[in-house]
């Protein structure tokens, strides 16, 4: 079954072919989850989300080691983290369609 988020960053050119799994992981000492997706070239994509109650507010942040790119942000008392080995374009256009979905919950 494919997820918004899957039909969402298809569309805009990342092409998201398979939710692999996701786990509940601590985040800086609480629970977090980590969501793994991957494309049809097999290249993976994760999203972590945790609690961060000591920052508000945070804009999109980029942060490269090569290979990797990660978008994170944080807003109110959650933060995300995008993780992909993509250009920062797409992984921006992901990380905007997370921001997206998170503000219609």
């Amino acid at each position: 079954m494919e997820t918004a988020l899957q039909r969402r960053a298809q569309w805009r050119g990342v092409n998201l072919r398979a939710l692999v799994g996701g786990r509940l992981v601590p985040v800086a000492g609480k629970p977090g989850a980590l969501l793994m997706y991957q494309n049809s070239a097999g290249r993976r994509l994760t999203m972590l989300i945790g609690r961060n109650d000591e920052n508000s507010e945070t804009s999109f942040r980029l942060d490269v080691q090569d290979p990797l790119r990660t978008f994170y942000w944080i807003d109110g008392p959650i933060g995300y983290a995008v993780t992909g080995e993509i250009s920062a374009e797409a992984l921006r256009a992901v990380a905007d369609e997370c921001y997206r979905q998170m503000e219609d919950a």
